[in-house]
């Protein structure tokens, strides 16, 4: 069943009430103006912020027909690998909106769960791996009175973690992750964490990237740094011989082939010291892999001119200027089989790099006549122009990636993207994805189109 015939049967509802609208004509969305423009990391992000705030009694989307809250769901029938917004659709919250006609109902969680596990509650691998893991941290003297599916009571909630143990003068939980799980029981788990000081580690194997592709899977790792640890056989060994917690840290990592951007798990065995347990979250993380970092030196090494000579000639208006930027754009394009210049004109691309790479730089870099301190006027002139206004989405995205998404924020800018949103244009963020992965590199991470498709094994010198 293809992606369109997905939508048209699990989006009946067609339309939702955006509580977080800053203006009333703002307020009711298409479905697809909110899910369509999500690539498959945003959509991890866009699920657990809507989760999150009605488990917090403060529902942002509402049901356009009953006015019932909403939650984020996904198509269950395709391959996860290929999955991103457009598969995504709303559904009310088990129980609230029987006699909607809109009425597409969950299913309890906990139902779900227990269909997936055959009725029992866990399996021999997941017993296995528990047990496994208990006796690696009583093998590290940092960890002290470890215990298996201890109750940690914090009125008026309890959790059970698989293993828990103190570490530090603190606790620390560890919850076994091998088949997926619903979203309110991860949000709900990290948070009892979190709130209570107590830090908490998802661990899973260590082999099956077709499993780490799942949806559960994506909203844990996507969420923690594009990480997740994992144990085995070979991790045991090396923490009993050596003494100390030996874990395998998978992180996503980016390669850059004829194709472009791709990702792929890069897998460590790492020691317990050389993990981050302080991180503000509570989550530990090995920071020893970083995306974003190998991303920028994976451009540098090889395109790091023509990008240059690309952002330098759009900051001019000249026509020398036109022809600068597209012999740059072509060095790449034939590299990552991306569009040619002399395709792009329709969609005005030289105008767009300009704008984009000033709402990446929070500073004026197009050739327009503003000055630099009318960049509303630079990104409204943009989203205005109806060639452009296919734009707008990548501008959205590029301008938060980087750390400027209040300038986005004046009346009028907020009024032309929800316009602009609404209409039907053709998705340039997604046509010249590959480019923008090479020019704007700090947002290549949450472009991605989905989950890593394969595991590879790379080399930790500690």
């Amino acid at each position: 069943m293809d992606r369109e015939v997905r939508q048209q049967i699990a989006r009946s509802i067609v339309v939702v009430e955006d509580r977080d609208a800053n203006e009333p004509e703002h307020r009711f969305r298409a479905t697809a103006s909110l899910l369509d423009p999500l690539s498959a990391p945003q959509l991890a992000l866009f699920r657990r912020a809507v989760r999150t705030r009605y488990q917090a009694g403060d529902a942002r989307l509402l049901c356009g027909k009953c006015g019932k809250p909403v939650y984020v769901s996904l198509s269950g029938a395709g391959d996860p690998e290929d999955r991103d917004g457009r598969d995504a659709f709303f559904a009310h919250h088990p129980g609230t909106a029987d006699d909607c006609e809109w009425g597409v109902v969950g299913q309890n969680p906990r139902d779900i769960d227990r269909l997936k596990y055959g009725g029992a509650t866990e399996g021999t691998q997941h017993q296995r791996l528990k047990a496994m893991l208990a006796t690696m941290l009583e093998t590290d003297p940092a960890f002290s009175e470890v215990k298996v599916e201890h109750v940690i009571s914090r009125p008026p909630h309890w959790r059970k973690p698989d293993v828990a143990a103190t570490f530090f003068h603190g606790l620390v939980a560890f919850d076994l992750q091998l088949a997926t799980t619903q979203l309110p029981a991860i949000i709900a788990r990290e948070e009892f964490y979190q709130s209570h000081g107590i830090r908490y580690v998802w661990v899973t194997s260590t082999d099956d990237a077709r499993n780490l592709a799942r949806q559960a899977f994506q909203d844990i790792y996507w969420n923690n740094d594009a990480q997740i640890f994992g144990i085995d056989a070979r991790a045991e060994a090396v923490t009993l011989a050596s003494g100390e917690l030996h874990l395998w840290a998978l992180t996503v990592a980016p390669r850059l082939d004829a194709s472009g951007l791709r990702s792929v798990w890069e897998r460590r065995l790492v020691r317990r010291s050389d993990i981050d347990w302080q991180t503000p979250s509570g989550r530990p993380r090995f920071p020893g892999a970083d995306f974003d970092t190998t991303v920028r030196a994976l451009i540098e090494t090889r395109f790091a001119g023509p990008r240059q000579r690309l952002v330098n000639a759009a900051r001019r208006s000249e026509y020398a200027a036109y022809l600068e930027a597209g012999y740059a754009w072509d060095e790449i394009a034939r590299a990552v089989g991306a569009p040619f210049w002399v395709t792009t004109e329709q969609d005005r691309v030289f105008k767009a790099i300009g704008v984009l790479a000033s709402a990446a730089a929070g500073r004026k870099i197009d050739a327009s006549a503003f000055t630099s301190e009318q960049l509303t006027a630079i990104f409204n002139d943009l989203l205005e122009t109806k060639a452009c206004r296919g734009w707008t989405t990548a501008l959205q995205h590029i301008a938060q990636t980087h750390g400027h998404g209040a300038l986005l924020d004046a009346a009028s800018t907020r009024k032309k993207i929800a316009r602009n949103l609404a209409e039907e244009h053709p998705d340039l963020h997604r046509r010249y994805g590959v480019m923008l992965d090479i020019i704007f590199p700090k947002s290549a991470r949450s472009r991605l189109s989905g989950p890593p498709s394969e595991i590879e094994e790379a080399h930790y010198p500690g």
